[in-house]
C-alpha cells in the first residue's frame, strides 16, 4: 500500500457495498482498511474482493454489549444492595447447594453495561473475595433498563 493512499473503512458491505468498493478501488486513491457486515456471505465477498483489509462482524454489536452475572457467594445481601442502590439495577438472588461441599450459598443474576460491571467486580473483590463469578457478554438484553419486549 503506497503511503499516498487514503485508509477508509466500509460499514454495511452487501451488493452495494462489493459495487462502491470495486468502483472506488478503481481509482487507485484509496485503501479500505476496515469492512463491517453482520452477514457471513458479505464477509466472505468482502475477504475475497480486499484481502487486505481487516473484515469485522461485530463492531456493531460490541457497541450494545452488556455484562450478565452470576455470582455465587454466601453473603448476598451487600452485594445486592451495592447493585440496587449504587448501580441503579436489579438482582435476581436464589439459593443453591454446593455440589461438592454440600455448603448452603446464594447465586445473584444480573446485568448491566460494561462501565458497571467494572465497579461491581471491585466491590465484590473488596467486599466477598472467595465469592464465585461467571461473566459472560450479551449485546442483545430484553426487559426494563435496556431493550423493550
Amino acid at each position: 500500500m503506497e503511503s499516498s493512499k487514503i485508509n477508509v473503512g466500509l460499514i454495511g458491505f452487501g451488493r452495494m457495498g462489493s459495487k462502491y468498493l470495486r468502483k472506488v478501488n478503481t481509482t487507485g486513491k484509496y485503501h479500505f482498511s476496515y469492512i463491517c457486515d453482520v452477514d457471513a456471505e458479505a464477509r466472505a465477498m468482502a475477504r475475497k474482493l480486499s484481502p487486505e483489509s481487516m473484515v469485522v462482524d461485530n463492531v456493531i454489536e460490541n457497541m450494545n454489549l452488556c455484562k450478565c452475572f452470576n455470582i455465587v457467594c454466601e453473603h448476598p445481601q451487600p452485594i445486592c444492595n451495592f447493585i440496587i442502590h449504587d448501580l441503579n439495577r436489579s438482582a435476581t438472588p436464589f439459593e443453591a447447594r454446593g455440589a461438592y461441599s454440600d455448603a448452603h450459598k446464594t447465586v445473584i443474576m444480573t446485568t448491566m453495561r460494561r462501565s458497571q460491571a467494572i465497579r461491581l467486580r471491585n466491590f465484590i473483590r473488596q467486599q466477598e473475595p472467595t465469592a464465585f463469578i461467571m461473566i459472560e457478554n450479551s449485546s442483545e438484553i430484553i426487559g426494563k433498563g435496556f431493550s423493550p419486549v
